[in-house]
């Protein structure tokens, strides 16, 4: 039977197809414990025993048998019932499709069942719990649907349950409580819902308890903080609410705390800093409230901790730093405030802990979008093995402290001081940091020049020097920095002429040099910004990723204008490049070239001396989004070519531009009449049903569209144009108005001498001679001096 069942599982398969279980075969049927996979018992009859069949797991980590070298295919027999002397089935990470046959409930010897990360869907068979000797049950990574069976519950023997990643919905069944000898319970990535059960009392064991991204509700379990055996617990991304339980002493052996991103509310409870053996501890994205308590500094074995978007309040506590494994702080997003803990920055000084099976040597301080002030200690020279600072958005002071002396450790990868009130000048040094990948220090107060050793950094992905108040010229790179994605300096003093280097930046998808007095013409050849000229490839994430599970990302946000609004982007897609060098004093024109950047989403050159004609080709761009050319000496036609965008952002006003207007694709109608006017006194429309009044075109003043915000421009525009229902009303008013009141005019003059006297008095006594040189009335005049004639003649 058990021959025949194997060869009925075989044919299910894709294996004859790959040449696989080749000596599974009716005429080899006598050497049936010899076959690929298969072991059997050493008793006579023989039996099989065990079929494995996991290609991801090496030979040397199992002793149930050999294994094949790529997944299989097919579905799964109902044949496999058969095997009634089976303890151990594995057909993980293969490709088997459809639903889990019932039969499989028929096999009480089975002690381990594996159908893990597979395609397989339906429900979770009810049979499964007639396994009276079942140890193992992973059916995790498949597409399997419905609720979990309560029948689960008569798994007494069980240690391990996994049915994470799947689409399983319902409420976690109580019966659970009746696996006494359960050890690991992993239903994440689910769709569970209601609240958890208080089973974990019955669960003495219970070591790792994993309930990750689903739909739960209600409260912590009462008994969670009792089940003593407990090493890993991760209730995070749910819909949790109430406060945090108290009494966290009594789990000696807790490794992992995570319950982020959930809502739960009050106080962090100062007993958390009563577990002797915490690695890390995740509370980020909830509602807690309330302070830092001083004694989570007692935790010796803190490797991880994150409280970040939260609503904390007061300072951060100096005993933090006697966690000296302490590798990740994250407190960001919180009203923190006062001044950075001089002993913070005594940590990191040697980190090398081993966390999650990860060796973590560098260390990370995620403060920022708080209230903190003071400097930056100078005890962050002790930080040789500092990765990543994020203090942005505060009101810190002072100057920007990379100490010279890391040059030894050249660990620094990300600093982002920007959005606080730093003074004095980038340190000239900073080109020691040669791993330097995020140098953000935009929105601030600094001073100088920027400093030539930044070429040293060829890593640099991102570099943000935005509104401060530098001054000098770009300095002359010779190495290229063929990283860099983003450079942002604009709103600062900086002058001369842009180096060759800013158009070789192969990598560059944003430059941003705009209000700045920079001179001389820009290149004709722009071949050097490849990233610009590719529309293809993976999205650039503005940030970076702890290594360890749930902490949140690093985000970098960068702040660009964007269909004339400013935006705070995390990713910058590979169609989106962005050039804006307004408000400087370019002259010269405008490179054909630019045509060629098939990526370029925003182009802003408007507010300097630029002269020439617009591209012909610039229609030909599929991403433009946003064009503003406004404030220059362009002459010219409009392109006809622009017709064929759809254009969020247009703004051509103030040059010397002549000729028609597109009007193909209703282009001419697209746009506000302040994208052409004024400034463009030889442009007019083809179209004579659609006008820009003299007045409509000069509400738009110098003073409204002096700002090279091309945001404003269009938002004042916006503002000074009716809506279409306004139009629809106002003009047939208009006109019924009118036609009234000359209707009524002439009923009076009929009717009353008295009135045609008084009007046309000096009409009736003017020479004759005069009215036959009168140009010609309109019919609705002659009308009316007709009925006078007739009216006088008959007084």
């Amino acid at each position: 039977m058990g021959r025949e069942a194997l060869l009925e599982f075989r044919a299910g398969t894709d294996a004859e197809k790959l040449g696989y279980l080749r000596n599974w075969n009716a005429k080899n049927i006598s050497f049936m414990c010899s076959w690929d996979h298969i072991t059997c018992n050493t008793l006579s009859p023989r039996r099989v025993i065990s079929v494995w069949l996991d290609p991801m797991i090496p030979t040397y980590a199992t002793s149930y048998g050999m294994i094949v070298a790529r997944g299989l295919s097919g579905t799964l027999s109902s044949s496999l019932g058969n095997l009634t002397q089976l303890k151990n089935l594995n057909l993980a990470n293969n490709f088997f499709y459809g639903g889990i046959p019932e039969e499989l409930g028929k096999i009480q010897s089975l002690q381990y069942l594996d159908l893990s990360n597979n395609s397989l869907t339906g429900s979770v068979p009810k049979s499964i719990g007639n396994l009276s000797m079942l140890d193992t049950l992973i059916l995790g990574y498949n597409e399997l649907s419905g609720s979990i069976p309560t029948a689960l519950g008569s798994l007494h023997r069980s240690t391990y349950i996994e049915l994470s990643v799947n689409s399983l919905s319902g409420r976690i069944p109580s019966s659970l409580g009746n696996c006494s000898e359960l050890r690991i319970l992993l239903l994440g990535n689910n769709s569970l819902v209601g609240e958890i059960p208080e089973i974990l009392e019955y669960l003495p064991k219970l070591s790792f308890l994993f309930l990750t991204a689903n739909n739960l509700t209600g409260m912590l379990p009462r008994s969670l903080t009792n089940s003593t055996s407990l090493y890993y617990i991760n209730l995070s991304r749910n819909k949790l609410q109430g406060e945090v339980p108290g009494g966290w002493g009594n789990l000696t052996s807790l490794r992992i705390l995570d319950l982020g991103h959930n809502a739960l509310s009050g106080a962090i409870p100062p007993t958390l800093g009563e577990l002797p053996k915490v690695g890390n501890i995740i509370l980020g994205d909830n509602n807690l409230t309330g302070t830092i308590p001083a004694t989570l500094g007692q935790l010796q074995t803190l490797a991880a901790l994150d409280l970040s978007h939260n609503n904390l309040t007061g300072s951060v506590p100096g005993t933090l730093g006697n966690c000296t494994v302490l590798w990740l702080l994250s407190l960001g997003n919180n009203k923190l405030q006062g001044k950075l803990p001089v002993e913070l920055f005594d940590l990191f000084s040697d980190v090398s802990v081993i966390d999650l099976y990860i060796e973590v040597k560098f260390g990370w301080i995620l403060l920022e979008n708080n209230r903190f002030i003071g400097e930056i200690p100078p005890s962050i020279a002790n930080c040789s093995r500092l990765e990543v600072l994020s203090v942005r958005n505060n009101n810190l002071t002072g100057h920007i402290r990379i100490p010279e002396a890391w040059y030894s450790y050249p660990s620094l990868r990300v600093f982002d001081a920007a959005e606080n009130y730093l003074q004095g000048t980038v340190p000239g040094h900073i080109g020691n940091q040669t791993a330097l990948e995020f140098f953000i220090v935009g929105r601030n107060q600094l001073r100088g020049s920027i400093p030539k050793s930044l070429e040293l950094c060829r890593d640099l992905s991102v570099v943000d020097l935005s509104e401060n108040k530098l001054t000098g010229t770009l300095p002359r790179f010779r190495l290229e920095l063929l990283k860099l994605v983003v450079f942002n300096a604009k709103s600062n003093k900086l002058r001369g002429e842009l180096p060759v280097w800013v158009w070789n930046l192969t990598s560059l998808k944003v430059l941003d040099l705009s209000q700045n007095d920079f001179v001389g013409h820009l290149p004709s050849d722009l071949s050097g910004l490849r990233g610009l000229r590719e529309a293809t490839g993976p999205a650039f994430q503005l940030g970076s990723d702890p290594p360890v599970q749930n902490v949140p990302s690093l985000e970098i946000p960068v702040r660009l204008l964007d269909k004339g609004s400013s935006f705070s982007f995390r990713y910058i897609l590979a169609q989106f490049g962005s050039i804006n060098l307004a408000g400087n004093k370019l002259s010269g024109k405008i490179p054909s070239e630019v045509v060629r950047l098939r990526a370029l989403h925003s182009l802003n050159l408007s507010h300097n001396q630029l002269t020439g004609q617009i591209a012909d080709g610039l229609g030909s761009v599929p991403t433009l989004q946003a064009l503003d050319l406004s404030h220059n000496n362009l002459t010219g036609r409009i392109p006809w070519t622009l017709s064929d965008l759809s254009l969020g952002v247009l703004n051509l006003a103030y040059n010397n531009l002549t000729g028609p207007i597109p009007s193909a694709n209703a282009f001419d109608s697209k746009y506000d009449c302040s994208s052409f006017f004024p400034g463009n006194s030889g442009l007019y429309f083809t179209d004579r049903k659609i006008r820009c009044s003299s007045q409509a075109a000069n509400n738009v003043t110098e003073s409204e569209t002096s700002n090279p915000d091309p945001g404003a421009g269009e938002a004042g525009a916006k503002r000074k144009d009716p809506s279409n229902f306004q139009k629809w009303i106002s003009f047939p008013a208009f006109g019924i108005g009118f036609l009234v009141g000359w209707c009524l005019l002439i009923v009076l003059l009929v009717f009353s001498n008295k009135l045609r006297r008084t009007m046309f008095f000096f009409s009736r006594s003017r020479p004759h001679s005069h009215i036959e040189s009168k140009p010609r009335e309109s019919p609705l005049v002659e009308a009316v001096n007709t009925l006078l004639q007739q009216d006088t003649g008959a007084h």
